[in-house]
């Protein structure tokens, strides 16, 4: 006996149906001009819309894959209480053994201050006075670098407007930043990698502040 065929297009149709109905505000969106999603926006409508639309990933709409790491090597220089040839020899050798073969940097970093005789809490005696304090206390720096850092790009990526973006840690001192849909991925890597900068300027020139203190001394006293 034949089954019946009327049953399984009707599942069919009615499948075919709900798809383009999850879709449609998708296709509604895309075809928006920037005019038309800044009227949408003054209406309050957009937001609506955009709840509704399916966030297309890297591999539909472009955008950029960054992985970043933290430079280990700069932040223990910066961390160390003194420098000289021995500390710095020791440290690049730690890199080229870490990087060769893979391996942990603060394991590596360990033996290498062994094999050249390095007392390290003459370089970092605020971590302890024991060789596995030091090392601990190194670690959890490098950690709270990159949670640091990790903050810093979320709240960088806010600027773009880039909805779900893709900001974790990868490993202990990766960070993989996925930005779908980014228009200008050169801006975009500029503004994510740049080291932050906090500047200091005076609001009037010093003679007309050194005059204003004089006044003020004037009228207390």
């Amino acid at each position: 006996m034949l089954s019946r065929p009327a049953p399984r297009f009707a599942i069919i149709a009615i499948v075919f149906l709900w798809v383009i109905w999850a879709l449609w505000p998708t296709f509604e969106y895309a075809s928006l001009s920037e005019d038309d999603k800044e009227a949408m926006h003054t209406k309050g409508t957009l937001i609506n819309l955009q709840n509704k639309i399916i966030n297309l990933g890297l591999d539909l709409q472009g955008g950029i894959h960054l992985v970043l790491e933290v430079d280990i090597p700069t932040l223990i220089r910066n961390l160390a209480e003194r420098k000289d040839e021995q500390f710095e020899a020791m440290l690049q050798r730690t890199v080229e053994l870490s990087t060769a073969t893979d391996a942990d940097f603060f394991d590596v970093f360990e033996q290498q201050a062994a094999a050249y005789n390095v007392r390290l809490i003459y370089y970092f005696s605020s971590y302890g006075t024991k060789v596995p304090d030091i090392i601990a206390g190194l670690r959890e720096e490098a950690d709270d670098a990159v949670n640091r850092a990790l903050e810093i790009i979320r709240n960088r990526v806010d600027e773009f407007g880039v909805s779900e973006p893709t900001i974790q840690k990868a490993g202990h001192r990766r960070i993989i930043v996925e930005l779908a849909g980014i228009k200008d991925p050169a801006q975009a890597r500029n503004l994510i990698q740049n080291t932050a900068l906090l500047e200091f300027n005076l609001v009037q020139d010093l003679e007309v502040a050194r005059d204003v203190m004089l006044k003020l001394d004037e009228i207390l006293i």
